[in-house]
């Protein structure tokens, strides 16, 4: 249940948002978002995630994280801030290894949303980086429906 796990990791989360200044929101439902993944994995999607946007957003902005089930099965799920963003002409590369937009920002070592990448990649997901409406980072991942097993 996609939406469960984020809600858990979300509240897990919030002391590390209070420290940075930043506040971390959820959007979307409590429960009954059922996906075909690997827990601890999908957990390390939402960790890297939210570390990163706590790391790069700031003090006094906002984090909100949503999950949404969609109508032909499977889920979106996306994490946005308000921060800063990144500049449309790196987009394309996060997600690389060992990549950090050159704008001087704190230190990181380029793997968070690299290992996102590849834990989405190993889930059959899509992932996508681009502008949030509120002008910084939302990196969107749309996760498949589960499989259905015939028992005929």
């Amino acid at each position: 249940d996609l939406a469960a796990l984020t809600v858990e990791t979300i509240s897990r989360r919030v002391p590390d948002g209070l420290r940075a200044g930043v506040d971390i929101g959820y959007s979307g439902p409590r429960g009954n978002v059922l996906v075909e993944g690997n827990p601890p994995a999908l957990r390390d999607i939402l960790d890297n995630l939210i570390d990163n946007a706590i790391l790069y957003t700031g003090e006094g902005h906002a984090v909100t994280v949503m999950v949404e089930a969609l109508e032909t099965g499977g889920a979106r799920l996306s994490v946005e801030d308000d921060g800063p963003g990144v500049p449309e002409a790196f987009l394309h590369r996060l997600g690389e290894r060992f990549f950090r937009v050159p704008s001087g920002g704190p230190d990181g070592s380029g793997l968070g949303l690299a290992i996102v990448r590849r834990i989405a990649e190993q889930h059959g997901a899509s992932l996508n980086f681009g502008r949030a409406a509120a002008g910084g980072l939302q990196v969107t991942i749309t996760l498949p429906p589960p499989l259905k097993v015939d028992s005929t």
